[in-house]
């Protein structure tokens, strides 16, 4: 784990921890996900990092935080949930298709009894996806209405194909709050979109492959269309410019500036594929 990885983290454990403490539940927890998830996100570090902190739009999340429902849709491990929470939000829920990465989250941070009621599992695309969503957030804060304040999408959507793209976005854009709310996230794109058919591309769990098939990427500008066909009021794509390719083939941390290490660890691309950052308004 390196030196970024390790500031984090750190805010997120107590000062009784040690920083070699949470270097070595890092890597036991690393260990127990690639046995049954060989991602790379989680070989390489990926789970740890914070990238919401990183999405431009993240300030606009801060801005009365401590009145928002925050709802982290494929939360992995909880990391990010967890960062809101710190950052005073009334309410965050996370959600994922593993389990298995639920019950690491608990075991990392070790608050399965002050959380558990607030991960849960979940799919997206089963026809009980926002009924069950719902449900588990009106029982934990009946007082929300059934909708959240702000909807994060971390690494999901360069995972899917084209048409789970478009019913990923429908779907979560009916259970955020109208009128005020918001879904920011991340993903993965292309200059061009299209679908990405490469071996690293079919490193997924054996039952995402066979549903999603072939992964598609979209560009800034297909990515933001998309985005405004939603019921919203506005609607952003930013995608960075592609890295340098010495950065991100096999150059180690260690060997990189800070800023380099900032990128490449919040926006990581290889060759011309970029990771950008997104944004929706709920409409009234």
């Amino acid at each position: 784990m390196d030196s970024l990885a390790q500031i984090s983290l750190r805010p997120l454990f107590p000062a009784s921890v040690s920083d070699s403490e949470i270097a070595q539940k890092v890597e036991t927890i690393r260990s127990k996900a690639l046995a049954v998830h060989n991602y790379p996100c989680i070989a390489n570090y990926r789970f740890v990092y914070s990238r919401a902190k990183r999405n431009q739009w993240y300030p606009q999340v801060l801005d009365g935080i401590a009145n928002k429902v925050i709802l982290d849709a494929g939360c992995c491990m909880g990391v990010e949930a967890r960062h809101m929470m710190r950052d005073g939000a009334k309410l965050v829920m996370g959600f994922d298709l593993a389990e298995t990465f639920i019950d690491l989250g608990f075991e990392l941070f070790g608050d399965r009894a002050q959380s558990e009621n607030k991960f849960f599992t979940a799919d997206f695309f089963t026809d009980d996806f926002e009924d069950r969503v719902r449900a588990r957030l009106n029982a934990v804060d009946p007082s929300s209405g059934g909708y959240f304040d702000v909807i994060f999408l971390g690494s999901v959507l360069h995972l899917m194909n084209q048409a789970q793209v478009a019913t990923i976005l429908t779907r979560v854009s009916r259970l955020v709050r109208p009128g005020t709310g918001q879904i920011i996230g991340h993903t993965l794109g292309l200059p061009v979109p299209g679908p990405l058919v490469t071996p690293e591309a079919r490193v997924r769990s054996e039952a995402l492959a066979q549903r999603a098939g072939d992964r598609y990427l979209h560009s800034p500008a297909s990515l933001e269309a998309l985005l405004r066909s939603l019921p919203c009021s506005e609607a952003h794509a930013d995608f960075s410019a592609p890295l340098d390719m010495a950065m991100t083939a096999g150059a180690r941390p260690d060997q990189m500036s800070p800023e380099q290490i900032l990128v490449e660890g919040f926006i990581k691309t290889r060759g011309s594929r970029m990771m950008g950052f997104y944004a929706v308004r709920a409409a009234v």
